[in-house]
């Protein structure tokens, strides 16, 4: 798919919504929501094979707000894991740029790793918690 540029889309039928906090150098804090779309099919008009599909998400919060994020794959399923590390690599980009912190950071390997990075404040309040 190199080398076509696709159209934007909306976000469309939210399907999952993560929201956490950062923190610039100053210490003010900063929520932070990522939306993830549900997969559709591309456009015909492209001339890709039919079962390409693209997956809109959207990052609130980081100066992007209006932006719809996409990226496609081979069917619903790739282009779902292709944004989610689509959105990884956008979060780290803009980190560094505004200069914001993740206080909660947790050096998990699993991937796509943001995923795991970026806990909203319950899960983690509930990650603290002792087992039985």
């Amino acid at each position: 798919m190199s080398g076509i540029t696709l159209a934007p889309i909306p976000l469309g039928t939210v399907v999952a919504e993560r929201h956490f906090l950062l923190w610039d150098s100053e210490g003010k804090k900063r929520e932070i929501t990522v939306k993830l779309g549900s997969p559709v099919p591309i456009d015909p008009a492209y001339s890709l094979p039919p079962s390409t599909f693209r997956c809109p998400a959207q990052i609130l919060g980081l100066g992007v707000d209006e932006r719809v994020y996409s990226s496609p794959g081979e069917d619903g399923f790739s282009a779902l894991c292709n944004t989610l590390d689509l959105i990884g690599q956008v979060l780290e980009s803009r980190l560094k740029s505004l200069d914001l912190q993740n206080r909660h950071t947790r050096h998990d390997t699993r991937t796509p790793s943001w995923v795991w990075q970026y806990m909203g404040e319950s899960v983690l309040a509930t990650l603290a918690q002792p087992r039985p």
